[in-house]
């Protein structure tokens, strides 16, 4: 049995089709082709199945604790990621300076009280000359508590799903990828 999570950048792709998400997210429930009903898919699609064992390394342990901290308070950004890092963020936006990867990172959490963050399936590849790779699925349970980036606070339970994965250089992370589900991010706010 093979279970898979699919997650893909539909922020990017509205972009590119010239789309808001937000206003995208809006027609959808306006249609009723978002309901009530969705959220508790949302809510559980976290739920594993066949847990994959962690995969204990010196990188995966480094890249949890970094993402953890991160997410305690965005100003460790600056001792987690090398001076030339580039983060490739949601949108398809590549960012490349620890302070644009800090407003990124600020200007998206920012937005919720955070309560409890979730780490799964955290694996680490290394192969012959190439850097070593760490990634990671993670779940981040809050309120959408403060003005920004996702409207007027709504107050409103929201879990955020994300996959993380960093490239480690000799002194932090040189290249990092996230992709996180921001329509399921607004479906719960919105509906």
């Amino acid at each position: 049995m093979i279970e898979e999570w699919i997650i893909r950048d539909e922020k990017s792709i509205l972009n590119q089709l010239g789309i808001h998400t937000y206003d995208y997210v809006k027609q959808k429930i306006k249609d009723g082709i978002y309901t009530k009903n969705d959220i508790n898919l949302i809510k559980n699609c976290f739920k594993i199945k066949n847990k994959i064992p962690a995969c204990e390394s010196k990188y995966t342990n480094k890249y949890k604790k970094h993402f953890l901290n991160i997410i305690k308070d965005q100003s460790n950004i600056y001792h987690f990621y090398e001076r030339s890092a580039q983060l490739y963020w949601i949108g398809g936006e590549l960012v490349y300076t620890l302070d644009q990867i800090f407003e990124k990172w600020n200007l998206f959490l920012s937005c919720f009280k955070i309560s409890k963050c979730e780490i799964s399936n955290n694996i680490l590849l290394t192969q012959k000359n190439m850097r070593p790779r760490a990634s990671m699925r993670w779940r981040l349970i809050c309120k959408h508590s403060q003005n920004g980036i996702f409207g007027t606070p709504t107050n409103k339970d929201v879990e955020i799903f994300g996959i993380s994965h960093a490239e480690f250089g000799k002194n932090g992370i040189v290249r990092e990828f996230i992709l996180i589900d921001e329509i399921s991010i607004l479906k719960q706010i919105l509906l």
